[in-house]
């Protein structure tokens, strides 16, 4: 069963971590999506950037 992730407004952290993991992703126009753990120098839980990486070279 595909997992579908709807962003609208933010998405920081842990939501957009597991927002990720689905099979299909739809975005507002003004969504804001964030991993501020980079941003301050952590390393995300849940694979995040792994994550990030892998839908990114997809897309």
């Amino acid at each position: 069963m595909p997992v579908i992730a709807v962003f609208e407004g933010v998405c920081f952290g842990g939501g957009m971590q597991i927002a990720l993991g689905a099979d299909f992703r739809i975005a507002a126009a003004d969504a804001k999506l964030s991993i501020m753990e980079a941003k301050w120098g952590l390393v995300p839980d849940m694979a995040g950037l792994v994550s990030l990486r892998e839908v990114v070279s997809k897309d």
